[in-house]
């Protein structure tokens, strides 16, 4: 019998769909190269794990030159290749994005030049993004002269609620902004620790709701 409108619709809507999963199958995913150190700020707040939820990403090395604490994140992140060094991670493999994830900062900015030396397409990093001005300034230099995109954890940026208080400001529905105040958690970690660890975020969040 010859094929119906319905039989042959259903057969082109088959077809569509087995190419665009073959398609997306076949597309290259990012390699992400992970930096950690145990016991000098560790992994951050999942800035390790988070690349396994993401469908153009995949984890493939690993550096920490800890051994438990690099043996333990290869089997978390499911990784063959783990260095005792982050500059021999680098060096050996063909990355396109590093997660620079120790919370401590007095690493990072070796950390963050050696990566944008090191080729990759991008850099995600633990907050707070340099211990001070030269640093930061010496780490968006050597990723502007690359071509790397850098981005700091701060990832209330993203947060839903964000972009309905912007359409509010913008609307005026807030009346003409002439301030903003933020307040950290306030418990143990008062004054100048509270805001190290959550004043960037804070500050961050007045950037994106000021219009910068």
């Amino acid at each position: 019998s010859g094929m119906t409108r319905r039989d042959f619709l259903l057969a082109a809507a088959a077809a569509v769909s087995a190419r665009t999963l073959v398609a997306a199958a076949s597309r290259p995913r990012f390699r992400v190269g992970v930096i950690g150190h145990t016991g000098r700020g560790n992994y951050g707040h999942g800035l390790d794990t988070m690349w396994k939820h993401l469908p153009d990403t995949e984890v493939v090395a690993v550096a920490d030159p800890v051994t438990k604490g690099r043996e333990d994140a290869a089997r978390r992140l499911g990784v063959e290749k783990a260095y005792s060094s982050y500059e021999e991670m680098l060096a050996r493999e063909s990355l396109d994005i590093i997660a620079v994830c120790p919370r401590f900062v007095d690493e990072r900015h070796v950390m963050l030049l050696a990566a944008a030396r090191a080729g990759v397409r991008g850099i995600y990093v633990e907050k707070p993004l340099a211990r001070c001005p030269r640093e930061a300034d010496e780490i968006v230099a050597a990723c502007a002269a690359r071509g790397v995109r850098v981005a700091v954890a701060h990832r209330n940026r993203w947060h839903p609620v964000v972009p309905v208080v912007q359409r509010m400001i913008s609307q005026g529905a807030l009346g003409r902004i002439l301030e903003m105040r933020a307040r950290g958690k306030e418990d143990v970690r008062g004054g100048v620790e509270d805001m190290w660890v959550l004043g960037v975020h804070l500050f961050g969040l007045a950037h994106v709701l000021a219009g910068y």
